[in-house]
């Protein structure tokens, strides 16, 4: 029996499971296709990171419970777009209401060369 239900994803989805039958509950979209990761799970919701796009700085957004498009309620100015995907492999953190992206990798060969090592919004 295949028990991997994430392998028709297509990286950019949100799929919950019941954790007492393994069984796949709903699957949710982001939109404009952004690359989404779930950071926490507040009031029954799941909030998550929107990752930003070329036209689009970085979001956070929830879920409800029974899937749906995400509700984006915090959204990161489009000028700031391009430092966030620079960064290499981010870790995210959603404490307090705020977001924080650290970059996994903070090193140039380059002299004179701007590496972001931390952004925060919120």
């Amino acid at each position: 029996m295949d028990t991997d239900l994430t392998k028709n994803a297509d990286g950019d989805q949100v799929v919950a499971v019941d954790l007492n039958t393994g069984k796949e509950k709903w699957r949710a979209n982001p939109p404009r296709a952004r690359n989404v990761r779930p950071l926490a799970v507040e009031n029954g919701r799941v909030v998550a990171h929107l990752d930003a796009g070329p036209q689009l700085g970085a979001a956070v957004a929830t879920l409800a419970p029974t899937g749906g498009a995400p509700q984006v309620f915090l959204q990161s100015p489009q000028a700031a777009a391009e430092a966030q995907r620079s960064f290499f492999s981010p870790r995210l953190g959603w404490v307090g209401g705020r977001l924080f992206m650290l970059n996994n990798r903070v090193e140039t060969p380059k002299p004179n060369v701007l590496v972001n090592a931390a952004l925060s919004f919120g």
